[in-house]
C-alpha cells in the first residue's frame, strides 16, 4: 500500500507496479517497514491519561491510518518508556488508537463503551478487539457491538 500525502489517496501496490518501479517484493517490504518505523518516530505521542492512574498513549500520525503504527517494528522502543512492555491496545477506527501497559487489564472494563462508540461512529471502523502486543500481536478479546 502507498499513501500519497498530497492527495490523501491510498494505492495498493501490485506486482505490476513493483515491476514498473524496478523493485522486488522484498525491497518494497523493507521500505514499507522502514517507512512505518519513520512514521512512528514522527508521530506525536500523546498521553491521554492517567485514567485510574494508568497512562494511555495515543498517536497523531501523518498517515491515513494511525492504527497501522501498532505494527511498526520499533513500537516497543517508541512506547516502553511511557507505558512499559508488553502492552494492550485498541483500534476501533483507523485514526483512534489507545495503548497501555498489559499489566493493567482492569482498564478494559472502563474502555468498552468508548471503543464501541468510536467504532460505531467511525467513517473507517476497524475493530472492537483488544490486542496484546509483545513479541507478537494477538487478539485477546473483543467488546460486543
Amino acid at each position: 500500500m502507498h499513501a500519497d500525502p498530497g492527495t490523501a489517496l491510498i494505492r495498493w501496490i501490485t506486482p505490476r507496479v513493483l515491476s514498473e518501479l524496478g523493485l522486488s517484493a522484498g525491497e518494497a517490504s523493507e521500505r514499507a517497514w522502514s517507512n512505518l518505523d519513520a512514521a512512528l518516530q514522527r508521530a506525536a505521542q500523546v498521553t491521554t491519561g492517567p485514567v485510574d492512574g494508568i497512562t494511555l498513549l495515543g498517536f497523531a500520525a501523518d498517515l491515513p491510518s494511525s492504527a497501522s503504527l501498532l505494527l511498526a517494528p520499533s513500537l516497543r522502543e517508541a512506547v516502553s518508556d511511557v507505558t512499559g512492555w508488553p502492552v494492550l491496545a485498541v483500534a476501533p477506527d483507523r485514526d483512534f488508537v489507545y495503548v497501555w501497559n498489559a499489566g493493567h487489564r482492569e482498564l478494559l472494563a472502563r474502555l468498552g463503551g468508548v471503543v464501541v462508540r468510536a467504532h460505531a461512529r467511525a467513517p473507517y471502523p476497524l475493530s472492537t478487539e483488544v490486542f496484546q502486543i509483545s513479541d507478537t500481536i494477538r487478539a485477546i478479546g473483543s467488546y460486543p457491538l
